[in-house]
């Protein structure tokens, strides 16, 4: 969401499926699936957002991605996924 979602220089949000962390923000840990569906929802939109997909070895990732894109360390993943875990908290009164 707008709140989680880690955005480029150019307003896009760059999200990667993988099974181990590639260092990027907005990482989705597929947890041992090797299939998944991917529903985007958007709400208020004034145009239609582009989606574009790519299938790549995550070694391969630093080649493709470009060099300004946002990566993300260790104590950062930990402060995302700390602040991830108190959203849900909240959320559900836990």
């Amino acid at each position: 969401n707008e709140h989680q979602a880690v955005f480029e220089d150019d307003g896009s949000v760059r999200m990667v499926f993988s099974h181990r962390d590639p260092g990027v923000p907005n990482w989705l840990d597929l947890s041992g699936w090797s299939d998944c569906w991917v529903n985007m929802r958007m709400l208020l939109c004034t145009e239609a957002p582009m989606f574009r997909s790519l299938v790549v070895k995550v070694a391969d990732l630093d080649a493709v991605l470009p060099a300004d894109a946002r990566r993300i360390d260790a104590a950062g993943r930990a402060a995302q996924l700390a602040d991830r875990r108190r959203g849900v908290f909240q959320r559900f009164g836990l």
